[in-house]
C-alpha cells in the first residue's frame, strides 16, 4: 500500500509551514496532536530560556569577580596574573601557578571523564552487562521473581521468615 497522507500543516496550526505527516503501510502514525504541538513549543521556549539564562548568570559571575579583582589588580598590575611568587612579606602575589594548576586539573577529568563515559556508554549500549548480570544471578540460583519486585528468592525467603 503506497504512503498516505494523514495530515497536514494545513490541518495542524503550530506545524512548520509545508509539513506533511504520513503514515506508511504497516505503521502506526499519527500527526501530533494540538496538545503535543503546543507542549512541544512551551517545552522548546522553556529550554531557550534557561539557555539564555545560564549564559546571562555565567556573564554575571565574571562580572562580579572582575569588579571584585579591580582594585587588588590596579594596585599590584596585571603582574598579579602573570607573577609566580606568592610572598605576603615583601608585597608580591602571583597566581599564575594556580591558574595553570586549574587548568591542568579541568583538562585531566574531561578527558578522564570523557574516557569512562565513552567506555560505560559502550559497556551498557553493548548488553554486557546484562548478559553477566543474569549469568551470574543464574549461576547462584538467584532467580528473579517478578511478583515481589524482582528481589532474589532467598532474599524473598529471609523476608517471609
Amino acid at each position: 500500500m503506497a504512503a498516505m497522507a494523514v495530515g497536514s500543516a494545513g490541518s495542524h496550526p503550530g506545524a512548520p509551514a509545508g509539513a506533511v505527516f504520513e503514515a506508511r503501510a504497516g505503521e502506526i502514525a499519527q500527526a501530533p496532536s494540538r496538545l503535543q504541538l503546543l507542549a512541544d513549543r512551551v517545552f522548546r521556549q522553556t529550554c531557550t530560556f534557561f539557555a539564555f539564562f545560564t549564559v546571562g548568570l555565567v556573564a554575571f559571575i565574571v562580572l562580579r569577580i572582575a569588579v571584585s579583582a579591580a582594585p587588588a589588580i590596579a594596585h599590584h598590575g596585571f603582574g598579579f596574573l602573570s607573577g609566580r611568587v606568592w610572598d605576603p612579606n615583601l608585597e608580591q602575589y602571583g597566581i599564575l601557578a594556580e591558574i595553570w594548576g586549574t587548568l591542568y586539573t579541568s583538562v585531566l577529568a574531561i578527558v578522564l571523564g570523557t574516557a569512562f563515559g565513552l567506555a560505560a556508554a559502550v559497556f551498557l549500549s553493548e548488553g554486557y552487562l546484562g548478559q553477566v548480570t543474569f549469568a551470574i544471578l543464574r549461576r547462584a540460583d538467584w532467580h528473579l521473581h517478578p511478583a515481589l519486585g524482582r528481589l532474589p528468592d532467598s532474599l524473598e525467603r529471609l523476608l517471609r521468615t
